[in-house]
């Protein structure tokens, strides 16, 4: 052992193991993810670590709340030792092949946060990609130590990677580049890219090819000036464009981890761990539903919570206000008009900023939706970010690019009454300074708990661009996409729509049901009724038990049991308390617990379909249910973005009735079924039957007019359908909702079933359109279609 190495050993066994415990507890404060603690190592356990601290080893050894396997550990800052270390592991385990060591890479970073010019000494001495001196080291401890983060990686096993025709020196060097290539995808993972300072970017993207060919072909255009123009590209990427600030991302999560503990009793958070390993290798661009305002809040934290880096988040206009604006914008929001229209060189210059933050590898973040939903259901995609993101990865195939479609929802929203007014025809508030504060309200009530969960990453690539093109979901044929190649703007629609209703379909996949879903599902079958709380209790049972054995299960349900959602949704405000055994709803609460079911009627609506039909039609056989499931799925698909495709119908009702059939709410006699004397049989076909009814009273408006315009066509639907629903014993606007209506128009003229020529919509053929109304009024109340045939056939104007 040299000099050096022996001053090093007795320094540390004199001056820092006796006082380690009081320096841990002074100096560290650890936040821990151990990717191996579900599936505990089977082997023997060899920990690698970077940095040859200390600190670091007594971490990982010496630490009462880090459990783990005991083993070594190495350092990859220590080349010779951990050279010879590795070559003593390779032949212990080709000499005796029982042995099965597993590599684990463990992650020890002080001060998380990627780098950025003209910071203060916080950032000058957090996690960077820099060698640290022992003064560096020491600072970083003093000054970071309290926002220590150790992850311990999954493990590399040892005996695949051994070679027998290599020399064990040969094989170590070879799994030395192994891990070290994995440390620094990890810390990059982390840290984020390089980021400059935002003036030197923002040149960066002033000086591209596309940005100069847009100002010189303006400047043709209008007469202005070239320099004029460059100025207002300027303005505009400075309205634009991120500030991103660690220390405000700091600050922000300190405050947001307050706010949480006031607002919720938990947050839940599904998939994070399979996204750490996924995030070490490309950009990421989550795409997450959106139902508040704190939806962007909750997705940072938790990314932050689970040391991935942070996203950049693109915000509308409407966000950038005094005081606010510029605190998000230190957040990673980027701020974007909700229209490009007649402004090209706007356009031009946010699509080439989103092109530099992707070849940067930021990790991008937007709503799909475009907007919140007021309704609980997701909104039809908006789809001019995603066709950026594809045009990106176009231009740079090379890159790595995956879409992660993200499920938020929440047991009670913080906007709920908000929405309702907004439902009820008033208008929506612009957010303001004052409209902040006069929410601090908010932290004086209770919202039971929020939901995360991340769905199946979709990677872009030229062979899942092709299969969208080829399959979309209006099922139009389109040319193969040559990568070399810029698309055509048919294929780039056809690609960005096929590619939108999958993610809108990820999105629903990676459902979690909040226990005000399904308190809301059981309670509006009978709004305007008193319920018994045994009866409901036993609904509630009933949905706990068939919403996780459906064909497409949520990814999660209530942590809590059935007995004890009633008492929940009491304590959150979202109902009154019980007036002994009995509950019932208000109108207010009616609205708002619309929001709440409609979060999960994607999972509700094929088995409630089957049921409905079991009841309604004369002879209710596997045979004539599945026929008519597949003649209203297109639609269904359309509005709740429902994954099985047509040709896998037969499939999904064979299976949903099997399921059915265990959960005690069908029976079969012979070859027919039949409903069983379940109450929630009622509350399944009760929560399906007004979507049906939508589709019935917009076909039956254009078959009674043949052609009309696409303005009158919605009114007729939206005053129709608020008529008609008032026979179920309430009025809501949620179901005369006009995106809901809208999106049915635009589909069936995707699908082919309508024909638009210029504002005109009329029927493309009759195809299925007699077969359809003729069902529908057979499934259908008699006295609804009694009422909407009326209404028709008097000529009135809805």
């Amino acid at each position: 052992m040299s000099l050096r190495s022996r001053v090093k050993e007795y320094s540390y066994k004199l001056f820092y193991k006796p006082y380690y415990k009081i320096m841990s507890r002074l100096l560290i404060k650890k936040r821990v993810i151990d990717h191996n603690r579900d599936s505990p190592v089977p082997g023997q356990p060899v920990y690698i670590i970077e940095a040859d601290r200390a600190s670091h080893y007594q971490l990982i050894n010496n630490s009462p709340d880090i459990s783990h396997t005991p083993g070594p550990v190495f350092s990859l800052q220590q080349p010779e030792q951990f050279h010879q270390h590795l070559c003593d592991l390779i032949h212990a385990q080709q000499d005796n092949p029982l042995l099965d060591y597993h590599l684990i890479p463990v992650g020890i970073y002080h001060g998380q946060m990627p780098r950025r010019e003209n910071n203060w000494i916080r950032l000058l001495f957090s996690e960077n990609w820099l060698k640290n001196s022992p003064f560096n080291h020491a600072m970083q401890l003093l000054v970071n130590g309290r926002q220590t983060l150790v992850r311990f990686s999954p493990p590399l096993r040892l005996k695949p990677l051994l070679d027998n025709s290599l020399t064990a020196p040969t094989q170590a060097d070879k799994t030395t580049q192994i891990l070290q290539s994995y440390f620094h995808s990890s810390r990059k993972a982390m840290l984020g890219p390089d980021l400059s300072h935002r003036r030197t970017l923002l040149e960066e993207v002033l000086g591209s090819v596309e940005i100069r060919k847009a100002i010189k072909e303006q400047a043709l255009l209008t007469g202005e000036s070239e320099q004029h123009l460059e100025q207002q590209c300027r303005n505009n990427l400075n309205r634009i464009a991120a500030n991103f600030s660690p220390v405000t991302a700091r600050m922000f999560h300190r405050v947001l981890k307050m706010v949480w503990r006031r607002l919720y009793n938990n947050i839940r958070v599904i998939n994070a761990e399979a996204l750490q390993q996924k995030n070490l290798h490309q950009q990421l661009v989550y795409l997450p539903c959106h139902r508040s305002h704190l939806d962007y809040l909750l997705l940072s934290y938790m990314l932050f919570e689970h040391g991935m880096m942070l996203p950049h988040i693109a915000a509308g206009e409407n966000l950038n206000i005094p005081i606010i604006g510029p605190l998000l914008r230190k957040g990673g929001a980027i701020f974007m008009r909700r229209s490009f229209q007649n402004d090209p060189l706007y356009a031009k210059s946010f699509k080439a900023y989103m092109q530099i933050m992707s070849e940067k590898g930021s990790s991008l973040e937007y709503f799909i939706e475009g907007g919140r939903s007021r309704t609980g259901r997701l909104l039809p995609p908006k789809t001019g970010l995603l066709s950026m993101t594809i045009e990106n990865y176009l231009k740079n195939p090379e890159q790595q690019i995956s879409l992660v479609p993200v499920w938020i929802s929440y047991d009670r929203l913080v906007e709920s009454n908000s929405y309702q007014q907004e439902l009820a025809g008033e208008h929506k508030r612009k957010e303001s300074l004052g409209s902040l504060f006069s929410s601090w309200h908010i932290l004086r009530e209770k919202y039971g708990e929020a939901s995360l969960a991340f769905g199946e990453p979709i990677p872009l690539t030229g062979a899942n661009l092709n299969r969208f093109a080829d399959q979309n979901h209006t099922g139009v044929k389109e040319q193969t996409i040559n990568l070399a190649d810029e698309p055509s703007k048919a294929q780039s629609k056809a690609v960005t729509t096929a590619l939108a209703h999958k993610v809108m379909q990820g999105i629903n996949q990676a459902c979690i049901v909040n226990s005000s879903a399904v308190i809301a599902t059981a309670l509006l079958a009978r709004p305007n009724e008193i319920h018994n709380h045994k009866g409901l209790n036993r609904q509630l049972v009933t949905l706990a038990k068939l919403l996780p054995s459906l064909p497409t299960p949520p990814l999660a349900m209530p942590s809590s049991e059935p007995s004890e959602w009633l008492d929940h949704c009491v304590k959150i405000g979202i109902l009154d308390e019980p007036s002994g055994d009995l509950i019932s709803i208000t109108a207010r609460q009616h609205g708002e617990l619309a929001m709440y079911r409609n979060n999960i009627q994607h999972l509700l609506i094929i088995p409630g379909m089957i049921i409905l039909l079991i009841q309604r039609l004369s002879s209710p056989m596997t045979l004539s249910v599945s026929r008519l499931v597949a003649l209203l799925y297109p639609f269904l698909k359309g509005e709740l973005f429902l994954s099985w495709s047509i040709e896998q119908i037969n499939d999904l009702v064979k299976q949903n009735l099997i399921q059915l059939q265990q959960n005690k709410l069908i029976t079969k006699q012979g070859t027919r079924w039949a409903l069983a004397e379940n109450e929630t049989c009622f509350t399944l076909i009760r929560t399906t039957e007004p979507t049906l009814l939508r589709y019935y009273i917009c076909l039956a408006i254009l078959n009674r007019y043949h052609t009309m315009s696409k303005s009158d066509l919605l009114e007729s639907c939206l005053n129709l359908a608020e008529q008609s629903h008032s026979l179920f014993g309430f009025s809501s606007k949620e179901y005369a909702d006009k995106k809901v209506f809208t999106t049915f128009i635009e589909l069936q003229c995707q699908l082919g079933m309508f024909k638009q020529q210029e504002d005109q919509i009329s029927f493309n053929g009759r195809g299925n359109i007699d077969s359809l109304l003729k069902q529908a009024s057979k499934i259908l109340q008699p006295p609804l279609v009694e009422f909407i045939g009326e209404k028709l056939a008097r000529d009135q104007t809805f």
